[in-house]
């Protein structure tokens, strides 16, 4: 196992003892960490030349703010039926503000004070597009579309293309991960709702330009370890994307 695999997986087991709870084990079962959330940022910050202890706060902290607002995505907004069924309610949203407020308590203690700007401001970004996709959503039928795909990116994506910025180093003015970050999200959105998505062409095309996008980002991220697990994490990809555009391994 190479380094970076091992400190992943140890970021990966913190995460998981941070998040665990008997009580909610018990109620909700046990919380699943975002694996794929936290391989992409550990990936943005190693190549942005971030120190290790810094990787592992960060990735921490911002996990534990993303399973928040994940949790509260679980709170149903149906009529509650009964005495149980508000309790597991009351419970999802709870166990949301306990993760998101663990992302400050983290960050305030390594004096992280702009990290926790960045992240708050990117918080509401996503809440306020939250809100504009339930609306929309609910005119479309919660039908989903390229429309929903892009909200959708916004809210799965939006901590990370907010990390991106916020340690992007070097003179370039564009920064790559702004374009690596989208992508992967789409594609893992597409792979968690391939069965319910309906391929066209307008999807197509968008699946195959972000495809060509990412080929060509990859290779502009100098480190080699990182170049090469973003190029393995992509071509995993490949399986759920042939249902929607014909994409090939290069």
């Amino acid at each position: 196992m190479t380094s970076i695999h091992t400190q992943f997986n140890e970021i990966i087991d913190h995460i998981d003892q941070l998040a665990r709870h008997s009580y909610v084990e018990q109620t909700l079962g046990k919380p699943p960490v975002p694996v794929f959330f936290v391989r992409i940022l550990y990936l943005l910050m190693r190549s942005c030349g971030v120190s290790d202890e810094r990787i592992r706060v960060y990735c921490t902290a911002a996990t534990l703010l993303q399973m928040g607002l994940d949790t509260h995505d679980l709170v149903s907004l149906e009529p509650v039926q009964s005495a149980e069924e508000k309790r597991r309610r009351q419970l999802h949203v709870l166990i949301g503000d306990y993760y998101s407020s663990l992302f400050y308590v983290i960050l305030s203690k390594h004096r992280e004070i702009d990290g926790i700007q960045c992240l708050a401001k990117a918080t509401s970004t996503i809440n306020e597009t939250k809100m504009t996709h339930h609306r929309e959503q609910m005119k479309a039928g919660w039908n989903l579309n390229v429309h929903a795909l892009k909200r959708m990116q916004v809210i799965s994506g939006g901590l990370l293309t907010a990390l991106a910025d916020f340690f992007h180093v070097g003179n370039q003015p564009e920064n790559v991960w702004q374009k690596i970050i989208p992508g992967f999200i789409l594609f893992d959105l597409l792979k968690r709702y391939s069965s319910i998505l309906h391929p066209d062409g307008e999807l197509g095309k968008w699946v195959e330009h972000t495809w060509n996008e990412l080929n060509q980002a990859i290779p502009e991220i100098e480190q080699t370890d990182v170049r090469e697990e973003l190029t393995e994490i992509l071509n995993r990809q490949l399986p759920y994307l042939n249902g929607f555009s014909r994409v090939k391994e290069r």
